[in-house]
């Protein structure tokens, strides 16, 4: 019995592409390869986030006001922040304070980026007709130039 190739979805597409516009000013092993994985994606889907459609199915001034605000619900998606990113050593007082609303503020992010996530795959459909049942393979993927090293470690980036 064959192992089943693992299928990709529209979700897949749409966090390929968030990788790589928060990728884009990181060091260069991070944008090269977030940069390739979105490519592939890009390239079995036949979509480009970052454009509209050539193929219009709605008036351009339409998919016009619908991709810009695509890129603007991904830019609302990566606003949200709280205090405490970025603090790695603090004061008592301040990790007090973090128990009372650290998690809260965590699980409050985390509900955003999923409404957020929601309405683009929402628009995705609108703009590029772009449903779930559109899928893709690793075969896909990888006769699209997916890379074949591991994923860099974050960890090594600091």
């Amino acid at each position: 019995m064959r192992p089943h190739p693992k299928i990709f979805k529209r979700k897949d597409l749409l966090h390929s592409w968030i990788d790589k516009k928060k990728n884009e000013r990181t060091h260069q092993d991070l944008r090269i390869y977030y940069s390739k994985v979105y490519d592939a994606f890009r390239g079995a889907y036949q979509i480009d986030l970052d454009q509209k459609p050539v193929e219009l199915q709605q008036s351009e001034k339409d998919l016009d006001i619908l991709h810009y605000f695509f890129l603007d619900v991904f830019k609302s998606r990566n606003s949200f922040s709280s205090p405490f990113d970025g603090v790695l050593e603090a004061p008592e007082s301040i990790s007090d304070l973090y128990q009372t609303y650290g998690t809260k503020l965590s699980e409050l992010r985390d509900a955003s980026d999923a409404l957020h996530e929601n309405l683009m795959l929402e628009l995705m459909e609108k703009i590029w007709g772009i449903t779930d049942a559109y899928t893709v393979t690793q075969s896909d993927l990888d006769q699209h130039g997916y890379p074949t090293g591991p994923e860099p470690d974050l960890m090594d980036y600091w």
